[in-house]
């Protein structure tokens, strides 16, 4: 009995303790270091949900979380890409710079061609 009341002094101290604010000082290194993760709650739609747990139960993925961390990651990568890309899209059809573009390339033409063949020479080790 007495393990019971302990365990629920345990329970209610744990409960008080979530409820009771923190003050923390300037000089505390909690308040100028940021977290490295930061927890938040997604809702998904179930199919999608029950077709990321297949990935889990079979051990191709550690969990669900780490599942959603992957592919984000990604997809914000691919999107910076997408942004990249955008900003120079213009270029293709900016008539100076294709012009210095094309003298650029003319300019360095002899210099490619003796790259290429010194290349293809360590290719075939001659």
């Amino acid at each position: 009995m007495g393990i019971l009341l302990a365990a629920y002094r345990d329970i209610i101290y744990d409960i008080t303790m979530r409820k009771r604010k923190v003050r923390r000082f300037a000089t505390s290194p909690s308040v100028t270091r940021s977290p490295r993760k930061v927890q938040t709650t997604l809702r998904l739609p179930r199919q999608l949900y029950e077709r990321a747990k297949l990935f889990v139960d079979s051990g191709s993925q550690s969990s669900v979380n780490d599942l959603i961390v992957n592919a984000l990651t990604a997809y914000v990568r691919a999107l910076e890409r997408k942004t990249i890309d955008d900003s120079f899209r213009p270029m293709a059809t900016d008539k100076q710079y294709l012009r210095e573009a094309r003298g650029l390339a003319e300019q360095f033409a002899a210099s490619d061609a003796e790259t290429i063949e010194i290349g293809e020479r360590d290719l075939i080790g001659a």
